[in-house]
């Protein structure tokens, strides 16, 4: 296993808010659900009730009754016939009982870990530790462990991900960018990939990103524009302006996209890029007014209001457009503006 240095995430403190754009599926992580249970155990077939469970071991809350009905299916009964070691990983909430898949002995040994650092990671610097721990799973040899590591660090702060992303190889990136099982977890190698100053990963950035333009691919649009930013910066700016922004033919998925990347970069804290950034708002809200509340949401955040005529005619001429949350993030940024 290459464990990851933590040294560089030590000296950022980690905040509570998660990249909207590298959060993989699920949004529920396993390391959620063992927090949040009130029992968890491991289990096995119930010898003495076939196709069910039977809790061989505790790891928190209690169990009166060590028979779990759940349905043991075939393949998890082969599963466990096959290896001893291994254990049904169980957890018990106010919905009942639920099954978390086969545990081998590396997944149980993480498992354990989670629960006892449960308490601590919901303290004040509790995010952070989290975050570390999971960091030093990166590219774990048991693939079960390093997809609960993987879907974990989706959870971090983009700030976050820069940082450990520079960290991590781009070979050790290529199984989650071109594995098809992979796809729907793509967005965060993408952004980890941006990390990377090689020509080869930047070539293959620009390039994908510019096929999205051309084709109009909406897959991982978001990662992708995020990256292309990451390298390319208010050029980068520059060319989203041109190819979509200001282009009518553009639907609202790809403009929602390239939107949300901007917006990630804008709350970065670079002065120049959020300028550049505020100005092709303009644009779009000139071309795409039915993205207005998502820039309303932004401007309102970096107190910035030179569009307040633009969005008070946008909610005079095309309210019924949105939805109650576009509304009301269209008049919080008038009443603020106004304030």
């Amino acid at each position: 296993m290459r464990v990851l240095a933590t040294v560089g995430l030590l000296l950022v403190a980690v905040p509570a808010t998660a990249c909207p754009i590298c959060m993989p599926l699920p949004r529920q992580t396993v390391a959620d659900r063992l927090i949040g249970a009130d029992v968890v155990a491991f289990g096995r077939e119930d010898p003495s009730q076939p196709f069910s469970y039977a809790v061989t071991r505790v790891l928190k809350g209690q169990v009166a009754d060590p028979h779990v009905e759940l349905f043991a299916d075939s393949t998890t009964r082969r599963q466990l016939v096959a290896d001893e070691q291994r254990r049904v990983l169980l957890v018990k909430s106010e919905v009942g009982w639920q099954n978390l898949g086969v545990a081998d002995e590396d997944y149980q040994q993480i498992v354990q870990r989670i629960v006892v650092f449960a308490p601590e990671w919901l303290g004040v610097n509790g995010p952070q530790k989290r975050l570390e721990y999971f960091v030093t799973l990166w590219n774990h040899e048991n693939r079960a462990v390093f997809e609960l590591a993987y879907l974990e660090l989706g959870k971090a702060p983009y700030a976050a991900i820069r940082k450990f992303g520079a960290e991590i190889p781009v070979e050790e990136l290529q199984p989650m960018l071109t594995r098809r099982d992979y796809f729907e977890w793509r967005s965060l190698a993408i952004l980890m990939l941006a990390q990377r100053t090689d020509e080869v990963s930047q070539k293959l950035i620009a390039g994908t990103f510019e096929n999205c333009a051309r084709f109009s691919l909406t897959a991982h649009l978001a990662a992708w524009t995020t990256a292309y930013v990451e390298i390319h910066e208010i050029d980068g700016v520059d060319v989203i302006e041109r190819a979509y922004l200001r282009n009518p033919k553009r639907t609202e998925e790809e403009i929602r996209s390239v939107l949300a990347a901007l917006s990630l970069h804008g709350q970065l804290g670079d002065a120049g890029l959020r300028r550049r950034i505020v100005a092709c708002y303009g644009s779009a809200l000139e071309v795409h007014p039915r993205v207005a509340d998502a820039i309303a949401r932004d401007l309102t955040e970096w107190n910035e209001f030179s569009y307040i005529v633009e969005f008070k005619k946008i909610v005079k001429d095309s309210e019924p457009m949105f939805d109650k949350n576009g509304l009301l993030h269209l008049r919080n940024h008038i009443i603020s503006a106004d304030n």
